[in-house]
């Protein structure tokens, strides 16, 4: 009878030892764990949330620049006719119109320049008593612009054409012999930077050649003359977009 109940007391005891064990796990190192994993709950590691990346520069829309501009002008002529260059300053009006993909900023616009180029010369390969007078009489130009945006600063390219009007005046002894007009039209291309100082203002700048190409002109003296005229201006305007 004794022996019987103490077999039974282990049974109890070992069954008792058996569901404590399915309740908690130790560590290898004899530490309780305190994790319940005989349930499938593991513990959760920290969610570390990336900072915002703050929005790049919005280019895109309409726009309107006020600038100031510096011209320089040279020629050349199929006879002994050497025509004066010419320099001056001028300002200019811009009206353009922005897409923007990512970094990549394209559109057109549209320059109006006002200004007052002019040069003299004295012989102007026609003789010690002669002089002569070159001048431009402003400049339009519709252009393509391409640029890639670097945060709040646009680095850009434009191509497009260009036309003005010129005069060329011929004097001996101080008396007037020969004037002649014409319209020049032709490529230009540039490069530019502008920066952006908030959602609406920005400063920029431009270098221009301008190639307008050979028109003749009826000069008396030396006779009928093909001139051709080519600009390098230097430009910088205050921007707003709208």
């Amino acid at each position: 009878m004794i022996r019987q109940f103490g077999v039974a007391a282990v049974a109890v005891a070992l069954s008792f030892s058996s569901a404590h064990a399915s309740d908690a796990v130790s560590s290898p190192f004899g530490l309780d764990t305190g994790q319940d994993v005989s349930r499938g709950k593991m513990p959760m590691a920290p969610v570390h949330m990336a900072p915002a990346m703050a929005p790049a520069q919005d280019w895109s829309g309409p726009y309107l620049a006020f600038g100031v501009s510096h011209t320089q002008t040279t020629y050349s002529s199929n006879t002994a006719f050497e025509p004066a260059n010419a320099r001056g300053t001028g300002v200019s009006l811009i009206l353009g119109y922005n897409l923007q993909h990512e970094n990549l900023v394209y559109g057109a616009e549209v320059m109006g320049n006002v200004d007052h180029i002019s040069g003299t010369g004295t012989d102007c390969g026609l003789g010690p008593t002669f002089t002569c007078r070159s001048s431009v009489k402003n400049y339009l130009a519709a252009r393509v612009r391409v640029g890639y945006a670097l945060g709040d600063t646009l680095v850009f390219g434009t191509l497009g054409l260009a036309s003005d009007m010129q005069d060329q005046t011929i004097r001996d002894g101080g008396v007037r012999v020969a004037q002649g007009k014409a319209r020049h039209n032709g490529p230009v291309i540039g490069i530019g930077v502008e920066h952006a100082i908030d959602d609406r203002w920005g400063l920029r700048g431009d270098l221009e050649h301008y190639r307008l190409g050979t028109r003749n002109y009826d000069l008396a003296v030396p006779g009928p003359t093909s001139i051709g005229t080519r600009h390098n201006a230097a430009r910088f305007s205050i921007v707003n977009r709208f």
